[in-house]
């Protein structure tokens, strides 16, 4: 690092974002930059470098406590990769941070690196502090899209040993600084049909593979209305209970043609209280019924039949209220009434899953997130600091001298 380094939140936000790390592509560049900038406050740093990808990585790294320990403590974990900008007709740069009015812009100020911008800025404050903790920071890749970096850190063996007698974690997505305390999961499924092509004129000789598809939108819609009426119910969340929602059909090419493939993706959003894979279950039975339907109404048709497969999931998050993670974040905001439930996924379930207190709590507000012009405000970013200062010294003990 060199006198140029940059220390503030503002301008470290500015660097983050000049590392275009898109989901997918390589975000190495940007994990070995924050490697060595926290190496030089004397962080102990593991690069995780992605299972088979070696330019894509999570970090680990560590303030000890002042007798040297690596276990438990905080964590302040964060996702370092972005969505694309691409196509989007943004006014300025998007991989070059611009401030208007009191705003921070740029892909990924809101949706995260503010967050991250925030943590890393008190690096050198933290490094002077006589900690009886621990203190962690997390980098992940590929939160965007299927969560493989939080995945494959919390299972390694420097995330499992470190998390020992971890008093929590913070997750910092843009929630306006509240603290939200459980959240929905998700989980995308993909149901295809088979039948068998042919010219439209000539309907026996094809099987459309669109009708079982039909049938299976009608199911999914029965369901659908089932859970609206008859729960269960968590109060809360701007929707109240699991959601289901047939989101994409695609099936034919032309007016005149007999189908022979046909597939719908749609989505189960369940709260935590409501287990996902009972509604699987009900639909696996469906499709295994009418896949032998399907096999024997095409006949002497080979190959003709119907088929269910979850493709990706995000476990829903439900934290406790009453725990030293959240006490401590309250006492350091100042505020009683930020406790939130929200409608959207974040890394917490995985890391919930470990047995340890998670919270999501960061700059910006969501609706910024992934949008034209995404930005995050100057006091949003100021206040992270100042609350994940002292939520650190609460937690991890010392004694801070900063004024944020």
């Amino acid at each position: 690092m060199t006198q140029d380094t940059p220390h503030s939140a503002t301008e470290l936000l500015r660097k983050l974002i000049s590392f275009p790390s898109v989901s997918h592509q390589p975000n190495m560049p940007l994990i070995q930059w924050v490697e060595q900038y926290l190496k030089s406050f004397r962080a102990v740093t593991e690069v995780q470098a992605a299972a088979g990808d070696p330019t894509r990585a999570n970090l680990i790294a560590t303030f000890p406590d002042k007798h040297g320990g690596l276990q438990g403590g905080l964590v302040c974990s964060g996702h370092s990769d972005v969505v694309s900008a691409e196509g989007q007709p943004w006014r300025s740069p998007p991989y070059v941070m611009t401030e208007r009015d009191g705003k921070l812009y740029g892909r990924g100020a809101c949706d995260m690196k503010g967050y991250l911008a925030a943590v890393l800025s008190l690096a050198k404050e933290v490094s002077e502090l006589s900690l009886e903790r621990p203190f962690h920071i997390w980098l992940t890749y590929n939160e965007e899209t299927d969560m493989q970096g939080i995945k494959e850190l919390v299972a390694s063996p420097t995330g499992r040993e470190r998390l020992q007698g971890c008093l929590g974690c913070i997750i910092g997505e843009p929630t306006s600084m509240q603290i939200v305390y459980a959240h929905k999961g998700v989980y995308f499924h993909e149901y295809t049909s088979i039948g068998k092509g042919a010219h439209a004129a000539l309907q026996t000789s094809g099987y459309n593979a669109n009708q079982a598809a039909g049938e299976m939108l009608t199911h999914l819609f029965a369901l659908q209305q089932d859970i609206a009426t008859n729960g269960p119910f968590e109060e809360g969340y701007p929707v109240p209970h699991t959601t289901l929602c047939p989101s994409m059909v695609h099936g034919g090419v032309v007016y005149n043609s007999i189908t022979d493939k046909c597939t719908i993706g749609f989505d189960i959003r369940n709260i935590p209280s409501d287990d996902p894979d009972r509604y699987y279950a009900n639909l696996r039975t469906f499709v295994s019924a009418q896949n032998d339907r399907v096999v024997k109404a095409s006949a002497p048709l080979e190959g003709c039949g119907t088929s269910l497969q979850r493709v990706e999931e995000v476990p829903a998050f439900g934290g406790r209220v009453d725990c030293a993670l959240v006490r401590a974040l309250q006492a350091a905001s100042e505020e009683k009434d930020n406790l939130v439930k929200v409608n959207f996924c974040t890394e917490a379930g995985y890391v919930q899953q470990t047995g340890i207190d998670v919270v999501v709590c960061g700059p910006g507000d969501i609706a910024q997130a992934h949008q034209v012009d995404e930005f995050v405000t100057e006091e949003q970013l100021i206040k992270c600091c100042r609350v994940l200062l002292k939520t650190i010294t609460l937690l991890c003990g010392g004694k801070s001298k900063s004024s944020i």
